[in-house]
């Protein structure tokens, strides 16, 4: 079955995200439901300024049900932009959605003349890194990170675009 991407906010994205996101991160990672707070605030207040003109929100969905998430927010700094929000349904892993969401992603950026492009992430997300690194992301910074419950190391990671 050829699953599309759709561009764009919906009424329920925000829920399917965030949920996606709790779901995961929960079983996965142990993290409360202040991380799944923090997804849908982040979130909403993305949702009340995208400019679809400007900004991407690209969603996969299967059969009525949310399989891959990825935001661009580019924000309001001329020629850089933040990837967000980077989720694939795990029963759906290995078909090569995230990989197309990230380059649906790298695309629209460079459409938008954006010149640099950055994310955060955590140490161990490894099939989300396999694609970043192929990517070309680059990592340039680094932290302990405990606000969710649980002591993480998040990641930031840069991709110049030419």
């Amino acid at each position: 079955m050829e699953l599309e991407i759709a561009n764009g906010f919906a009424p329920g994205l925000i829920g399917e995200v965030t949920r996606l996101h709790g779901v995961y991160y929960g079983r996965e990672w142990g993290l409360p439901v202040l991380f799944e707070a923090y997804v849908a605030k982040g979130m909403a207040e993305f949702a009340v300024r995208f400019d679809p003109a400007r900004d991407g929100a690209w969603s996969v969905w299967e059969q009525g049900e949310l399989a891959a998430f990825l935001a661009a927010d580019l924000g309001s700094e001329p020629g850089r932009a933040m990837l967000r929000w980077f989720i694939a349904d795990p029963a759906r892993a290995g078909r090569g959605l995230g990989r197309r969401l990230l380059d649906t992603a790298l695309a629209h950026c460079r459409c938008q003349g954006v010149s640099e492009v950055s994310l955060w992430t955590f140490a161990g997300l490894r099939a989300a890194r396999v694609l970043y690194d192929r990517a070309g992301f680059v990592p340039v910074a680094e932290e302990r990170d405990d606000r969710y419950g649980r002591e993480l190391v998040s990641q930031k990671l840069v991709l110049r675009l030419g």
